[in-house]
């Protein structure tokens, strides 16, 4: 997936070898011969790094009973078993900045450029292979939510969208990823979570960018008359049973057929086309007319229909 998993048994190996390289310089530099001195310093050490969790809260248990009970009893070799107590307490210092900072970095956002900012030209799936190549994702992430603003000439005003990726141990990482317009570029916030319910009602963000590229969107109007026009969707599927406006089925070639209030409800992914005369800041497109397109609907076989005309 991400190849996390290696990096952090590689950067423990690592930890751990340069522990036990301090642990033999300082018994070579030792003050006088002792018996079982490599594993008293191991042991000094293991005793500076033990923590106690309370409450989620890591404490250094095990180097305040140094202090307390060990500090000024050993007689032979006492800077070397000190120099060990002290790597142990850097080895928990370690421990315990290291889920932040791995999260830190794993969160980090990232960019991806928008090699195009305008909707009708836009290409979804290389957009897709791009993030998709940039995080190493598996092919299956899941769409969650997708939103887009733009002038009736195709110009970007935003584009927003939500992504779900499941890890085979059974965790997701969520995405967020939103356009830049004035510096042609996406900037991607990425979040680890426990648990996505709808994970599997989702639509795949493969399948839906290919739907995009493969329908003419200057078709997916609600009417001609408006300055501003927007999409919605959720990806969750759902059981589409509207009767109040116009509604059309996408096909995967890209065709559009009109439903009627008899073959409801469909099922299907659903998307909202809405048309405004203005733009709220920042760049809000609101739903003054709307139409509702489903696609990979499971429905009665539907009568062709032209869809709104798109002067």
């Amino acid at each position: 997936m991400f190849g996390d998993e290696w990096w952090k048994t590689g950067i423990n190996a690592a930890v751990l070898a340069v522990a036990l390289l301090l642990i033999a310089m300082f018994y070579r530099k030792r003050q006088e011969d002792e018996s079982w001195l490599p594993l008293k310093l191991l042991g000094y050490s293991v005793l500076g790094a033990f923590a106690f969790v309370l409450n989620g809260l890591r404490l250094p248990l095990g180097f305040a009973a140094f202090l307390l009970f060990l500090f000024a009893r050993p007689k032979a070799n006492r800077e070397a078993k000190h120099r060990a107590a002290y790597l142990g307490l850097c080895l928990f210092l370690l421990q315990s900045l290291t889920p932040p900072l791995t999260k830190m970095a794993y969160e980090r956002i990232r960019t991806v450029p928008a090699a195009e900012t305008n909707m009708y030209s836009f290409e979804f799936s290389a957009h897709w292979r791009s993030v998709s190549a940039l995080f190493e994702l598996s092919g299956d992430t899941r769409l969650e939510s997708f939103e887009a603003g733009y002038k009736a000439d195709g110009t970007l005003l935003h584009m927003r969208y939500e992504g779900i990726e499941r890890h085979p141990k059974g965790n997701y990482d969520y995405f967020q990823v939103e356009l830049d317009p004035e510096k042609a570029k996406f900037k991607i916030v990425r979040r680890g979570i426990q648990e996505w319910v709808q994970y599997e009602r989702s639509v795949p963000a493969e399948r839906f960018f290919r739907q995009l590229d493969d329908t003419e969107l200057t078709r997916l109007r609600p009417g001609p008359n408006f300055s501003y026009y927007g999409i919605k969707v959720q990806g969750s599927s759902v059981n589409y049973a509207i009767k109040e406006g116009r509604k059309y089925m996408l096909d995967r070639s890209g065709g559009i057929r009109e439903i009627d209030n008899a073959s409801l409800p469909v099922q299907g992914y659903w998307l909202r086309a809405c048309g405004d005369r203005s733009a709220q800041p920042p760049y809000h497109v609101g739903c003054e007319g709307w139409a509702d397109y489903i696609f990979e609907a499971v429905s009665p076989p539907l009568t062709p229909a032209s869809p709104p005309s798109a002067a």
